[in-house]
C-alpha cells in the first residue's frame, strides 16, 4: 500500500505533468479573480482542451479516480475506498459538535485519528483540481464541504483546545495550503457565505503561523544551526503560507505584508539549506520534498 503522503505527492506530480507547457505568458489575475494559483481562467480552457489528447487524458483519469469521494481504484485506504467520504463526514460532525462521538459509528480509531485532523484536508486538493478543469460539481462540492468544516473548527478553536495538535504549526501550514487551493479552484462553486468563511479561515491561518515563522525550532532562523530540521521545514511552511496569502490577495481580510513575509521565509530557508556547491545535508530526497 502506498503511504498517503507519497500517494498525494504522486498525484501532484501527475497534475504537474498534465499542466506542463500549458501556461505560457503568465498574467497575474487582478485581486478577486479566480483561479489564480498555478493557473488562471485563461489557462483553464487550454487545459480542458487537453482532455481530448490520449496522453493527457490518461494522466487526468488517474487524478480523477483518486479524487472521487468513493475511490474504486487500487490505492484505497481503507480498502473499501471510502476514505474521502468518511473523512468529510467526520469533519462535518466535529464541526457541529466536537464531543459527539456517536456520529462516528463505523469509523475505526486509527481512521478517526486521521480524519479529526485539519491536516486531512490536503487529500481533497485533487478533488478541487478536477472540479477546476472539468466543472463536475461532485468533486468541487466534497472539497468545499471539507474546507467549510475545517474553517468552522478553526473559529471554534481560538484557545487551541479542540483536537490537540490539529492546527499546530506543522499541520497548520499544510492545512492553509489545502484550504487556499480549494478556495481558489472551487471559487465559482462557492456561495458568498462560503467564500467569506474560507477567507476568514485563511486570514487566521496566515496571521497565526506567519507570526510564528521565525519563532519555532521547526521553521527558519534565528534557531541554532544544529536544529537540522529547521532548514527544509522552513521552505515548506513559508511556501504553504505564501500560497494561502496569494489566494486571498486584495480581498477582505488580506494583509499585504503576508506575501512578502512568506517570500522572505522561502529565500532565507533556501540560503540555509543549499551550500555553495549546491549540496544539501539530508540528500536530494528531502530537499525535493521541501521545495515542493
Amino acid at each position: 500500500m502506498v503511504h498517503t503522503m507519497s500517494k498525494t505527492m504522486l498525484i501532484v506530480c501527475l497534475a504537474v505533468s498534465f499542466m506542463n507547457g500549458a501556461m505560457g505568458g503568465w498574467e497575474t489575475p487582478p485581486p478577486g479573480e479566480h483561479p489564480r494559483i498555478v493557473f488562471n481562467k485563461q489557462d483553464v480552457q487550454e487545459l480542458r482542451g487537453r482532455l481530448g489528447q490520449a496522453r493527457f487524458n490518461y494522466l487526468f483519469e488517474i487524478i480523477k479516480d483518486h479524487a472521487d469521494p468513493i475511490h474504486k481504484g487500487g490505492w484505497g485506504n481503507p480498502p473499501n475506498g471510502n476514505r474521502l467520504a468518511n473523512g468529510v463526514k467526520v469533519l462535518e460532525a466535529l464541526a457541529l459538535n466536537p464531543s459527539d462521538t456517536e456520529a462516528f459509528a463505523g469509523v475505526t480509531a486509527s481512521e478517526m485519528s486521521v480524519y479529526s485532523d485539519g491536516y486531512f484536508l490536503y487529500e481533497l486538493e485533487p478533488s478541487a483540481f478536477v472540479y477546476a478543469i472539468t466543472g463536475e460539481e461532485k468533486y468541487g462540492r466534497i472539497a468545499i464541504r471539507a474546507a467549510m468544516a475545517v474553517s468552522t473548527l478553526l473559529t471554534q478553536d481560538k484557545n487551541g483546545k479542540i483536537m490537540a495538535g490539529t492546527f499546530s504549526f506543522t499541520h497548520g501550514t499544510q492545512t492553509a495550503r489545502a484550504l487556499a487551493l480549494i478556495y481558489d479552484w472551487c471559487y465559482s462553486l462557492c456561495s458568498d457565505a462560503e467564500r467569506s468563511c474560507l477567507r476568514k479561515a485563511l486570514a487566521d491561518l496566515c496571521r497565526r503561523h506567519l507570526d510564528a515563522l521565525y519563532h519555532t525550532g521547526y521553521s527558519l532562523g534565528p534557531c541554532p544551526p544544529e536544529i537540522q530540521y529547521a532548514i527544509y521545514w522552513g521552505v515548506l511552511h513559508a511556501s504553504h503560507l505564501g500560497i494561502a496569502a496569494l489566494a486571498i490577495e486584495g480581498e477582505e481580510g488580506d494583509d499585504p505584508k503576508w506575501e512578502s513575509e512568506a517570500k522572505r521565509g522561502v529565500l532565507h530557508s533556501l540560503l540555509r539549506c543549499i551550500d555553495q556547491e549546491g549540496g544539501f545535508h539530508d540528500g536530494p530526497g528531502y530537499v525535493a520534498w521541501g521545495l515542493s
